[in-house]
């Protein structure tokens, strides 16, 4: 199954709600006002960051994968 949400923020609500979360793959997160860039195609706010900080410690995979042809490369490789 693929689900598709705009923030991991969304997904925290989940997991907080009991959904069992498969890994998580950030494609793309466009460069918006208060954002940082941690890779070319992924820039996030500070709560953002701070849901993904939450997602990873809970032991789900996250990785930014823009296409499938990237490196499955850990999110974390970038901050």
């Amino acid at each position: 199954m693929m689900l598709i949400v705009k923030s991991p923020v969304t997904l925290v609500k989940m997991m907080e709600a009991g959904v069992e979360l498969l890994p998580v793959n950030i494609g793309n997160m466009s460069n918006r006002p208060g954002t940082t860039q941690y890779k070319k195609s992924v820039s996030m706010t500070a709560e953002e960051k701070a849901a993904v900080d939450t997602l990873l410690k809970a032991g789900i995979k996250v990785s930014a994968q823009m296409v499938p042809d990237d490196p499955d490369v850990s999110i974390e490789s970038f901050f």
